[in-house]
């Protein structure tokens, strides 16, 4: 079974997330620690259906072979990349404190889990549905934790 964005998950990602310094330099990428935050509860607000729907760029090797590799961790999401279409070009990248993700994060987890929420398909993997929104983010969160070395 693949693992999932949990209360006990949320918990321990926050108290991870406490220890990026301000000043943080990540092993790839370009982000600051606040444009970490932003980025995790702007996806997280995404999969809950509160920012619209991104087009569907899933394809058969994307749905049927990474998707089930990445969520099982036989591999993990692929350094910078980028969210397909217009948007994540143009808009600058958001910002957030740790207080508004913490708060984020935990709707997030009750959202999806309690499936009261209208999830978009994911723009990589096409629908994957509320368990599959908590099981990404769950890679998603680790993937960032890696990337800031907590």
């Amino acid at each position: 079974m693949a693992p999932k964005l949990t209360p006990e998950y949320a918990a321990e990602v926050i108290k991870r997330l406490e220890l990026v310094p301000e000043d943080a330099t990540p092993k790839w990428g370009k982000m600051n620690r606040a444009q970490l935050y932003g980025h995790l509860a702007t996806v997280m607000r995404y999969s809950c259906g509160e920012l619209g729907k991104m087009p569907d760029k899933s394809t058969f090797l994307r749905r049927n072979f990474f998707r089930p590799a990445i969520f099982h961790g036989f591999a993990k999401i692929p350094h910078n990349i980028r969210v397909p279409g217009e948007r994540a070009r143009k808009e600058p990248a958001p910002e957030a404190t740790l207080e508004e993700l913490a708060d984020i994060i935990r709707a997030t987890e009750a959202a999806l889990k309690a499936g009261n929420v209208d999830s978009p398909n994911h723009p990589f993997f096409g629908y994957i549905g509320c368990k599959g929104w908590l099981t990404f983010h769950y890679r998603h969160c680790e993937h960032h934790l890696e990337q800031f070395g907590v």
